[in-house]
């Protein structure tokens, strides 16, 4: 067999386990891995800005690719940024490519962030449907700390009011919502 078929029949055995990969947790969580593009990050850094986090970790729960959570990792030297991915294929990319490019502050963990500590967050962003983000509500509210902030990319929270709303200069004018962790149960 030449080396030529080697590397198709290679390449295509690749390319389908990575595929399985990603349909399988889609299908788990909901919600694929979907990359921002830079007109919607640059709405969320500014976001994050009008929010004004004093102290604590910025999460990006769901990660995917990590290019989000590379873009407010650069935005913000100062602060630890840690993206959560429970899909393993966008995980080890990004993973792999942040120990290679950095930024020094920012890391990945493969892991459901529904599951995850998230006391110590100041900001949370998330790309998650409003359906994954209705059925995930009642476990965030319970991991994130009173008074942070939460940022949904493109999908409202539903039953919610926003703090704020920005609307990213992109093809599909998509919305960025800022949430905040109730203080009390009055609110």
């Amino acid at each position: 067999m030449s080396t030529e078929v080697v590397f198709f029949i290679l390449s295509v055995a690749i390319l389908f386990v990575t595929s399985i990969s990603i349909l399988v947790t889609t299908l788990a969580t909901g919600s694929p891995p979907t990359p921002s593009g830079p007109s919607l990050r640059r709405e969320i850094v500014a976001m994050i800005a009008f929010a004004d986090p004093s102290e604590g970790v910025i999460y990006d729960l769901g990660s995917g690719w990590g290019g989000l959570a590379k873009a407010v990792a650069r935005a913000n030297p100062e602060r630890s940024v840690i993206g959560i991915e429970r899909s393993f294929i966008p995980w080890a990319l990004a993973a792999v490519s942040n120990r290679l490019f950095g930024p020094g502050n920012l890391l990945f963990r493969r892991a459901d962030f529904s599951q995850q500590d998230l006391t110590d967050a100041a900001v949370a962003i998330c790309y998650l449907s409003g359906d994954t983000l209705r059925d995930l509500a009642p476990g965030l509210e319970q991991r994130l700390p009173p008074g942070c902030a939460l940022i949904s990319a493109t999908f409202a929270w539903p039953g919610r009011k926003p703090v704020a709303k920005a609307t990213a200069k992109d093809l599909f004018n998509s919305p960025v919502y800022l949430y905040r962790i109730a203080l009390d149960e009055s609110q």
